[in-house]
């Protein structure tokens, strides 16, 4: 039940996270980032919290809920105080261009990827099919 209970919330901290961390991108880029992962990172929370609701008290469900969210923001709250202390704003700007730059080069060449990926996958399975009708003709002309 442990085990279940920390798998419930490392869900909740990792979509939030993630939910988290496109306020921290350009318009421009956040469109991207919006559209190819926050989709499915939200999609990601609702199933944990789901998850929570099944398996555990609707009061265990909320409290991990909040702490994880509350958690997540002050992870956040605390890593922007540090950056900025720690670099100027000139080293922020060159770094987070690289990698919102980086971030969008990534979704789109695993979407086509997927998409070569994909085509292959039912080339195959159409090579399969043909090939699979081809030997039970060949049989029934035999007999």
């Amino acid at each position: 039940m442990i085990i279940k209970y920390i798998s419930f919330l490392t869900g909740i901290i990792w979509s939030y996270s993630i939910i988290k961390t496109q306020s921290v991108f350009k318009k421009e880029t956040g469109i991207i980032f919006k559209i190819f992962i926050t989709k499915i990172s939200w999609l990601s929370l609702i199933a944990t919290c789901y998850f929570g609701y099944k398996n555990f008290t609707i009061k265990s469900t909320i409290i991990g809920l909040i702490v994880c969210i509350l958690l997540v923001n002050i992870s956040f709250y605390l890593l922007k105080k540090y950056i900025n202390q720690k670099f100027n704003t000139k080293q922020i700007t060159i770094f987070k261009s690289i990698f919102e730059y980086s971030l969008v080069f990534l979704v789109i060449y695993f979407f086509f990827i997927l998409k070569v990926l994909a085509a292959c996958f039912l080339f195959l399975k159409h090579e399969f099919h043909h090939n699979h009708q081809c030997a039970v003709h060949q049989k029934k002309f035999e007999e």
